[in-house]
């Protein structure tokens, strides 16, 4: 996986012209270098940073003081050095000094790849690094990223592999999930009995995990409360982020506390028709207008506007990032179309009111439901496993 990954880089730079990479990005730092540990994509911009040029075909990672013995101990893939850190931390007139330092360090790179009139890309634009560059005379250009988003969105069966094994891992959170619901059980103790469950299956990181009950399932606000669950209630679970091996799942489960009335059943299965309906219309070749195509626009559904509505119905790539390219919603999709292709992982997701208004609900409730598929020479392949047909009853 480690070299089809890298290959997939390469050609891609190559096919631009560029001569050398400058990855400041975590989640491309973990594509083209495979340094699984948990910090990665998740570090302050400069801790550390990829430095690959094309013809050696050997990234050079630079990292963070604090983990760099350690990397360099067990990465033997990658020449591992010291990062001439430029984080915010410490005093305006030494991080000056540090984005010097990294310039320097960058230029002598260039120079012993025989690259010192080279094209070096970037992939995000950090003012005052770029800024030091330039001063020493280093020629930059943006492009990195779409270097990178063009390799990642392809997934190797390795990829997807790691992928399916963290659709089982939050398959098994959500099962756990169902035997706590109960009458009385706060959202905060759900949302541990939940994420620790996910850490003892195996989940390397979980940022999210987040729970919402009852009248906080509208619009499915995602930051779990001290709420206790009262008999009734529609749960919605939130498994974004969580990971494995750096792969990460984004997946929505609806419960509900007992038994469902009709209200509840017919909100989740407009949610259902939504997030299916999509799925059929993904296959190669198809376009993301076509998936938001299959959704009604946000006015129909309770929203002022598309802006209002962003994330209640989409769909994104996923892999190392979530979320990652193509991206469908109705906001822009229907005038800039992406194509999808073979090997392509997506997450298709939305979300429907119920129509009962009361003291208990003022505004209602709502049912969310998000799925992970595969676009195959066939259609779409389901990823996520965990029963989704009716909403979900927890009744003992």
């Amino acid at each position: 996986m480690r070299i089809e990954r890298l290959e997939r880089v390469l050609r891609s730079a190559r096919d631009r012209g560029f001569e050398a990479l400058l990855l400041l990005h975590g989640e491309n730092q973990h594509y083209a270098g495979h340094n699984t540990g948990k910090y990665i994509t998740g570090t302050a911009l400069g801790n550390r940073f990829i430095f690959l040029p094309v013809k050696s075909e050997t990234p050079i990672l630079y990292d963070f003081g604090m983990w760099y013995r350690s990397t360099k101990d067990n990465v033997d893939w990658m020449e591992v050095r010291a990062t001439p850190s430029f984080v915010p931390e410490g005093p305006s007139e030494a991080r000056e000094i540090q984005y010097k330092k990294a310039a320097a360090t960058i230029k002598n790179d260039l120079k012993n790849a025989g690259l010192s009139q080279g094209k070096l890309a970037v992939d995000v634009y950090h003012l005052p690094l770029m800024k030091a560059l330039e001063k020493e005379g280093v020629r930059i250009e943006m492009g990195a990223m779409e270097c990178l988003t063009e390799a990642r969105s392809i997934k190797t069966i390795d990829e997807m592999e790691c992928l399916r094994t963290a659709c089982a891992m939050a398959e098994g959170g959500f099962e756990k999930l169902r035997t706590s619901i109960r009458p009385g059980a706060g959202e905060n103790e759900l949302r541990a009995i939940f994420v620790g469950e996910l850490y003892r299956l195996g989940m390397d990181t979980v940022p999210t995990g987040e729970i919402s009950s009852g009248p906080r399932t509208f619009v499915n606000y995602p930051q779990t409360s001290d709420r206790l669950v009262r008999h009734g209630d529609l749960i919605i679970a939130m498994c974004c982020q969580s990971s494995f091996m750096g792969y990460r799942v984004c997946i929505y489960r609806t419960y509900v506390c007992g038994r469902a009335n009709q209200d509840q059943k017919d909100s989740y299965a407009r949610t259902r028709d939504l997030v299916y309906a999509a799925s059929k219309a993904l296959k190669p070749g198809a376009t993301t207008k076509d998936i938001v195509e299959c959704w009604p626009p946000a006015e129909e559904f309770g929203f002022e506007n598309e802006d209002a509505a962003l994330w209640t119905q989409w769909g994104h790539g996923i892999g190392l990032g979530d979320p990652e390219e193509p991206t469908s919603s109705r906001l822009w999709s229907l005038d800039y179309p992406k194509p999808y292709r073979e090997g392509m992982t997506i997450a298709l997701e939305n979300w429907f009111p119920t129509k009962e208004r009361s003291g208990t609900y003022p505004k209602g409730q709502s049912t969310r439901l998000e799925e992970m598929f595969v676009v195959t020479s066939g259609g779409a392949d389901l990823m996520t496993k965990y029963p989704s047909d009716e909403l979900i009853e927890c009744t003992s």
